[in-house]
């Protein structure tokens, strides 16, 4: 049974400016999710080099993306940028994870998200780089109020080249039977953990899960393009 399944479908608009990929070298195994930002001409583009750059140093150095390959990032996005400076504020999140043999180490930029699922729980295990998590971490707005925050999807870091930009990084322990999901947001606004856990309680593969989480989408009518690298821990 195939425990690796990827989704990207455009949204509202024509063009997905969203990009998955996955890797599975059997003993380790990578999953990577990009958004690119649909404000500024050149979101495909940036996605997509920047999950070819991770996956090619992926291939390389099975692991998580290092600093060599943010450097790549950046010789690529000048690239294009010399080619068409009308490119010049394309950007994208990023965000990727590793398993290697119970643990997961994972790298994040922007407010694409990985959702660990046990049973009938959910953690997230990335924080949004957005105003709206920053006002909630500073205790400024309720998360009663936060529902309704007209600029939820303004985002502080994103890989460009007009600004500096955090990378978060972490690492988690996975059991047997755990289920990843790397998804952009066009899948978390749509719809809540609480349905994505019953989604998965419902399923009985993580290609069925994947399929139920796109039938969801669809039904409801997707507001973005959405993306997701579904993984389940054996």
């Amino acid at each position: 049974m195939v425990n690796i399944v990827s989704l990207s479908m455009a949204g509202r608009d024509s063009e997905n400016q969203d990009c998955v990929a996955f890797r599975d070298k059997g003993a380790v195994r990578l999953l990577v999710a990009a958004d690119g930002m649909g404000g500024s001409k050149g979101g495909g583009t940036a996605s997509q080099e920047v999950v070819n750059a991770v996956t090619e140093g992926f291939d390389r150095y099975s692991e998580p993306p290092n600093d060599e390959v943010f450097e790549e990032i950046k010789r690529r996005f000048e690239k294009h940028i010399g080619n068409d400076p009308s490119l010049s504020k394309m950007a994208t999140t990023l965000t990727a994870c590793v398993i290697s043999g119970d643990q997961c180490e994972y790298v994040h930029v922007g407010d694409s998200r990985i959702y660990h699922l046990r049973g009938e729980g959910l953690v997230s295990r990335t924080k949004d780089q957005t105003e709206l998590q920053h006002l909630l971490d500073e205790k400024v707005i309720s998360r009663a109020k936060a529902k309704r925050y007209p600029r939820k999807n303004v985002l502080l870091s994103v890989i460009s080249l007009l600004n500096d930009f955090e990378i978060e990084r972490g690492v988690f322990k996975l059991v047997s039977g755990d289920r990843l999901l790397v998804i952009t947001d066009g899948i978390y606004n749509v719809l809540a953990k609480k349905e994505l856990v019953q989604l998965s309680v419902s399923s009985a593969s993580m290609e069925e899960l994947v399929q139920s989480i796109k039938h969801e989408i669809i039904t409801r009518g997707p507001v973005d393009d959405f993306s997701v690298v579904g993984y389940e821990h054996r």
